[in-house]
């Protein structure tokens, strides 16, 4: 016998195979302390060998219902995330024509109340007519917002786009607001992340959605951690060169299994009244499927959420391209003070 590094320690076994469908799926061993032959070793061969069948099935059937129990769980999340996406799908097209029909009349207003600004030199007037055009412009912000999460396609232009830049400009985006949160921030990128393909400033504004929820959810948490990792997925997100993952994981409250069924739908939230429209999700949802990708939630009630970000890898671009590719893992205090970011590659440089 010889030990874990190699190491002769001495004596001898017995090894009988358990095989179930002409495969081994197992073994059975007897140990002697040395290397005399014990008496009775030939009974002993037996005894097991007559077990072993018996050993097999049994075996066999454990890991059979082990394989059932995995199969039922996987065919249960993607029954679960095809469900949502039909639902999403339908609310995207009940959005898209809401949205249309709420924009046209919008443009009438604004117009209205420019024309108003122009003719009068009342200053009533004047007043009255900048606050319906400053209303008329959030209300037109609201529609965009359900258009971006109705219009889930790629449009021209999309480009390479370095995640990195984006992450620690988006840290810096909430820096005081996580500073008064007294939250601590974790930044850690892969070393030579690969490029995506997408529209920079769309991308960020995800990740921007993605911190202020979290910052917003540790509000009264006794912990307060946010971690941020940027690290490579696997080649099973519809690209050839494989994805990124992007996760940002909070110490926050966390979220039941009901309110997880929803976090994507227009207008859904659990804040309090005029503390945030409920889009912020699904416009991210939005974006992130337009680039060809997805967005992964875990969440346990009362012990935090992670959200991933899953995009696929530009194959048209080599890492090396992308100037601060390098490793980049940070506590806050860098992450937040740190010089301005590279620039990012040009739109057209697919």
């Amino acid at each position: 016998l010889a030990g874990a590094g190699g190491e002769a320690l001495g004596g001898s076994a017995v090894v009988v195979p358990l095989l179930a469908h002409a495969r081994v799926i197992g073994e059975v061993w007897a140990f002697t302390a040395d290397d005399r032959v014990p008496p009775g070793l030939p009974e002993v061969c037996e005894l097991l060998a007559q077990l072993a069948p018996t050993a097999a099935l049994a075996l066999d059937a454990l890991l059979l219902d082990a394989e059932r129990r995995r199969a039922a769980a996987e065919e249960r999340r993607l029954s679960d995330q095809l469900r949502q996406a039909e639902r999403l799908a339908a609310l995207g097209e009940l959005v898209a024509g809401v949205a249309h029909e709420i924009n046209n009349p919008l443009t009438g207003i604004r117009a209205l109340a420019e024309l108003l600004l122009e003719e009068s030199a009342a200053p009533e007037v004047h007043e009255s007519a900048r606050l319906i055009r400053r209303e008329a412009d959030r209300a037109a912000g609201v529609v965009r917002d359900l258009t971006t999460f109705a219009h889930q396609r790629e449009p021209v232009g999309y480009g390479a786009v370095a995640l990195a830049p984006l992450l620690e400009g988006a840290l810096r985006m909430c820096a005081h607001a996580l500073r008064s949160g007294g939250i601590a921030v974790t930044l850690e990128v892969e070393p030579s992340l690969p490029l995506v393909r997408g529209d920079g400033p769309r991308l960020q504004q995800v990740f921007l959605n993605l911190l202020r929820n979290a910052e917003q959810a540790m509000r009264g948490s006794a912990v307060r951690e946010l971690a941020v990792r940027a690290r490579r997925g696997g080649g099973d997100g519809g690209s050839a060169g494989g994805t990124v993952v992007v996760a940002v994981s909070d110490t926050g409250v966390g979220m039941d299994d009901a309110t997880l069924a929803r976090i994507f739908e227009p207008f859904f939230t659990t804040r309090a009244p005029h503390d945030g429209s409920g889009l912020g999700l699904s416009v991210s949802y939005g974006i992130v499927r337009a680039h060809g990708g997805a967005i992964l939630v875990r969440s346990t009630a009362g012990r935090g959420t992670t959200l991933e970000v899953v995009l696929p890898v530009d194959p048209g671009v080599q890492i090396t391209d992308v100037p601060g590719a390098e490793a980049r893992a940070t506590r806050v205090g860098d992450a937040l003070a740190a010089p301005t970011a590279p620039p990012l590659p040009p739109r057209d440089a697919a």
